[in-house]
């Protein structure tokens, strides 16, 4: 009897492994237009270009420009991949952010603001006395900067093409005594991220202050992580914390709040020890619209398919140690039709890209555990396994001329694991190849995690076993 097994099932362990033992590393499920779902392999990163200071903290596109801050330098990358050092900030680690009025582009480190202007190239601190100290977040909405500061309630605006800010040009959130964490403009609106709640606010362009609180819209779901809020899809998500609890991911549809976390992702997050530095990356590659979540303290990296609503983890495999770290990625930004991401550890910006099979040099392990193979509790005793996936994809160089797919099981529910077996994925050209193991012994409730590093195209359709039946 031949069944499939749970290689496209529910992605996480949860608080039983032995209930749900799937989990994705490197790789996420896409469905296709004929109704199947297959698993491929993460993005990989190359070297686009590397900035003189590290690491690399924020970044901002204008179209085929972009602007990088790494260290304390803040840089302009040209089209011709030209690094120009614009001038230096007064701290050198921490993310910063950006905002742009298509004239002059602002940036916040959370002790200061510093302001470029985009047709001279001219750098300067922002000193005007009216600018409060700490700013943390900025934005730019119809004509208007934004800035909110740390542990305030308060938001300052200023007119775009004003040459000073006016102290009493602000608005306190209001619809909860929590500090502003972070803010950002949804469809139009503004939203004002705290501890305990969000806010909205509209624009209104009133003479005496240009924005109003929607009145009866208050969520009553706050951050605990004040970086981890990200637009995507046309929607907001974050690491949600309050009164009550935190660890639950939030996405803001309309006006409501509606958790996108499983149990088994706020399973993972629970077990991480510093959940407030958690920051969060959004991207779109191949129609897959990416909220990605990083904990550096943890070294951990979890990934949300906005399109598909399912998670997957990702890592970045230290060459040296041979150990899974977190996601070697900052920031992101389009720019000159590439996918671009900083380095968490160095100067280096890396472009993004599906038909790149490596991290800057470091393989990509791509690993999927199945959820749990059994049958009422009856041994099944497993006579061969095929793993479904596109064969012939060798590279004509090392490594990859011969790449090879491995397989392991678990047969007390995924605690422990035997020794992985390979066998090949074909050759370049070896379209007929088949990827599969006999003679794999019985268990009760078996679970098998597949293997795939060498640097090549990693696309898995099914996974088939070949049974009988025992007794229990």
């Amino acid at each position: 009897m031949r069944v499939q097994m749970g290689f496209s099932g529910v992605q996480g362990q949860g608080r039983s492994i032995n209930a749900n033992s799937g989990e994705s590393l490197n790789c996420y499920l896409e469905p296709t237009s004929a109704g199947e779902t297959i698993l491929t392999r993460r993005a990989g990163q190359k070297l686009a270009f590397t900035l003189p200071n590290s690491p690399v903290r924020g970044c901002f596109s204008d179209s085929e420009i972009s602007y990088w801050v790494a260290g304390n330098g803040v840089y302009k990358r040209t089209p011709d991949n030209i690094v120009k050092l614009l001038g230096n900030i007064a701290t050198v680690n921490g993310l910063v952010n950006f905002a742009s009025s298509g004239v002059n582009l602002l940036l916040v480190d959370g002790v200061n603001g510093w302001d470029i202007t985009l047709a001279t190239d001219a750098f300067a601190q922002i000193v005007d006395a009216s600018f409060p100290p700490n700013p943390v977040n900025i934005n730019h909405l119809n004509s208007f900067f934004v800035a909110t500061f740390k542990n305030s309630q308060r938001f300052y605006v200023k007119i775009d093409t004003s040459a000073t800010w006016n102290a009493l040009d602000f608005a306190t959130a209001e619809g909860n005594p929590d500090n502003i964490l972070s803010q950002k403009v949804l469809n139009g609106e503004l939203v004002l991220i705290g501890y305990e709640t969000l806010e909205v606010w509209g624009f209104t362009g009133n003479a005496d202050f240009p924005f109003q609180r929607n009145q009866g819209v208050v969520i009553d779901h706050g951050c605990i992580a004040p970086n981890s809020p990200g637009k995507a899809n046309d929607a907001l998500y974050w690491l949600g914390g309050d009164s009550i609890g935190s660890g639950i991911v939030w996405t803001l549809s309309g006006y409501q709040a509606q958790r996108v976390s499983t149990h088994e992702i706020e399973q993972k997050i629970k077990q991480i020890l510093l959940i407030e530095d958690a920051f969060s990356i959004t991207y779109q590659i191949d129609g897959h619209i990416f909220y990605i979540l990083q904990f550096p303290s943890a070294g951990k990296s979890l990934g949300y398919d906005t399109t598909t609503g399912l998670w997957h983890t990702l890592g970045f495999r230290d060459g040296t140690t041979g150990l899974e770290n977190i996601w070697r990625a900052s920031c992101h930004c389009f720019s000159g039709s590439m996918n671009l991401v900083g380095d968490t550890q160095s100067g280096k910006v890396f472009q993004l890209g599906m038909d790149i099979y490596e991290d800057d040099g470091n393989d990509i392990v791509m690993e999927r555990v199945s959820t749990v193979s059994k049958n009422a509790q009856d041994y099944l005793f497993y006579q061969e396994m095929i793993i479904d996936l596109e064969t012939g994809v060798g590279n004509n160089a090392s490594p990859g001329e011969d790449p090879k797919i491995g397989l392991c099981w678990s047969d007390d529910g995924g605690h422990t694991w035997g020794n992985w077996r390979f066998t090949t994925m074909g050759k370049i050209g070896q379209y007929r190849a088949r990827a599969y193991w006999e003679m794999l012994g019985s268990a009760r409730n078996r679970v098998w995690k597949i293997r795939v590093t060498d640097r090549v195209k990693c696309i898995l359709l099914a996974g088939v076993a070949n049974i009988k039946q025992g007794l229990s």
